[in-house]
């Protein structure tokens, strides 16, 4: 009997494991409103079956954090927005997302800027992200 408790409790855990709640980014957008602004739009989502709260203790534990954007601007960009830093909170899982939001200035006016920042996520049991956004 041994040997099928282990091989049951075995395939439990591997398929707990695939319910893992999982940030992506999704529909990045970069439009430019003139010669300098630009909008930096993205969709940070969780296509997990968990939430990123895994259960509902989970969302008075410290240690299982809400999911965050922020954009640093490389040298040459200026952030616009109020707040580089955005809190997103817990996402649900399968169709939990939000929108981050962020509009820079190019104030390197010799071409020599290729992109606009450094766009990362914390997505906590989620995993985390890192994208260097570029000029459209």
């Amino acid at each position: 009997e041994l040997h099928e408790t282990v091989k049951n409790a075995y395939a439990f855990t591997l398929e707990h494991a695939r319910r893992r709640p999982q940030i992506v980014l999704e529909d990045l957008h970069v439009d430019q409103f003139d010669k300098s602004i630009y909008r930096i739009r993205v969709r940070v989502a969780n296509r997990g079956q968990l939430p990123t709260h895994v259960t509902n203790k989970g969302r008075s534990l410290r240690r299982l954090q809400p999911v965050r954007a922020s954009l640093a601007p490389v040298a040459g960009v200026e952030l616009l927005s109020e707040a580089g830093h955005l809190e997103l909170g817990h996402l649900e899982g399968v169709t939990g997302s939000r929108i981050a939001e962020w509009f820079v200035a190019v104030r390197d006016e010799s071409g020599g800027v290729a992109a606009l920042g450094e766009l990362y996520v914390a997505g906590g049991t989620g995993g985390d992200i890192r994208l260097t956004v570029e000029l459209p």
